[in-house]
């Protein structure tokens, strides 16, 4: 399960953070920790991997974690454009 949050609920300045949660193992895990900006719109592609998309510099990028390499995140766009519909 996958879903958007923020630390305190209502509060604005907070950053929109994506969480995931293991119903086998009970353990809930940030998937975008360490990521200074909002996070939207979760999406699995396998098993494996979620992609997302944040608003970067006034641009909406996309970015992937890999489950298969240890939840590493990282960018797949850059550049002076906005990829809001890619579901």
């Amino acid at each position: 399960l996958a879903w958007n949050s923020r630390a305190r609920s209502g509060y604005a300045a907070d950053r929109v953070r994506i969480f995931l949660y293991d119903f086998v193992s009970g353990q809930k895990w940030d998937m975008t920790a360490g990521l200074n900006m909002d996070a939207h719109q979760p999406s699995w592609a396998s098993d494996q991997v979620v992609y997302f998309r944040s608003d970067d510099e006034g641009t909406w990028q996309l970015y992937k974690v890999d489950f298969s390499r240890k939840g590493r995140l990282r960018p797949m766009t850059n550049g002076f454009y906005d990829y809001q519909e890619y579901l």
